[in-house]
C-alpha cells in the first residue's frame, strides 16, 4: 500500500492515478467580498498572530485549497467498485483486475492483518467525486477526488499507521486465492 501523499506527487502512470487533490478539505474559487488572509503560525519564540498578506477576490488568480498533510501520511488500499457492465472496460484499462468474491471474508482477513501489525485504527467507504467548479466543504478527508476519477468507482481503505510504516508498505492479510478471481487485461482468468 501507498500513503495519499504518493497518490497526490506521483509522476503520471499507465494508471492516471496521481491527484493533486488528494487529502482536499476546502476548495474555494474566489467570489466577491472574499479576503484571504495569511498569517504565520505562532512559534514559542514568536507568540501571537503574524499577518503575512492579505488578498482580495481580485487579486486571487484561482482557487484556493487547503490541505491536510497529516492525512497524507495514511495508507490506502485503494479499490474499484465497479457495475458489471463496466466490468470488461476496467479489465482491458488494467494490467490486472482482482475480483473478490466474498466481500465479507475479506475484510475479515483485512481487519486481522491490521489487528496483527499493530492495530492501527482505518476507515473504509466509497469516494464520492466532486466538480471542480464551485466552493466544497468536503468533511470526510480521504474520500473525496475530483469528478474526472469518477471512473475509477473507488472504495477506499485508509489505515493510520502513525507514520511507523514504509512507504510503500506491505500488509499481510493471508492468502486470498479461496475468495478472489484474478484476471490479466486480455478478460481471461489467471
Amino acid at each position: 500500500m501507498q500513503t495519499l501523499h504518493y497518490y497526490k506527487y506521483k509522476a503520471g502512470d499507465e494508471g492516471d492515478r496521481r491527484d493533486p487533490l488528494e487529502g482536499v478539505s476546502i476548495i474555494s474559487h474566489p467570489q466577491p467580498g472574499m479576503i484571504l488572509e495569511i498569517q504565520r503560525l505562532p512559534s514559542p519564540e514568536a507568540p501571537g498572530p503574524h499577518p503575512v498578506g492579505r488578498f482580495t477576490h481580485d487579486q486571487i488568480l484561482g482557487p484556493v485549497v487547503l490541505s491536510h498533510e497529516a492525512y497524507l501520511r495514511q495508507h490506502a488500499l485503494c479499490c474499484s467498485c465497479v457495475p458489471e457492465e463496466d466490468f470488461m472496460g476496467h479489465v482491458q484499462r488494467n494490467k490486472y483486475t482482482v475480483v473478490v468474491r466474498d466481500v465479507n471474508m475479506f475484510m475479515e482477513r483485512l481487519s486481522a492483518g491490521i489487528l496483527h501489525d499493530g492495530g492501527w485504527g482505518f476507515e473504509y467507504g466509497r469516494v464520492e467525486y466532486f466538480a471542480n467548479d464551485d466552493t466544497k466543504f468536503l468533511p470526510n478527508i480521504g474520500f473525496h477526488k475530483a469528478n474526472t476519477f469518477a471512473h475509477q468507482h473507488e472504495y477506499r481503505f485508509v489505515i493510520d499507521a502513525q507514520g511507523q510504516r514504509p512507504d510503500p508498505w506491505t500488509l499481510s492479510v493471508g492468502g486470498l486465492s479461496d475468495i478472489c478471481l484474478i484476471f490479466k487485461r486480455d478478460g481471461l482468468p489467471s
